[in-house]
């Protein structure tokens, strides 16, 4: 049971940091590309590494699953070696 909230909390870590990554790459693209050239006139180029979206999209996943997992392991009648007796079956 334990191992079914870890996986949620991981599918909506993954699916929260894509939409993210997606809907801050854009906007900040539309913020170098168009509001840099019309307030100052810099024409500034858009560089995003891709291992940068990489490690937010990893970072994100297993801050969900951490605090699914202490969430979890702090209900009454769950003690922490439990769960992870639990999650290792």
């Amino acid at each position: 049971m334990l191992k079914s909230f870890l996986w949620e909390a991981a599918s909506i870590g993954l699916l929260g940091s894509v939409l993210g990554c997606a809907v801050g790459t854009a906007l900040s693209y539309r913020m170098v590309k168009t509001t840099m050239r019309m307030s100052g006139g810099f024409d500034v180029d858009f560089l995003l590494p891709p291992q940068a979206l990489v490690l937010t999209v990893a970072a994100a996943v297993a801050l969900c699953v951490l605090a699914a997992f202490v969430t979890l392991s702090a209900l009454p009648g769950i003690g922490r070696a439990d769960a992870a007796e639990d999650l290792a079956a």
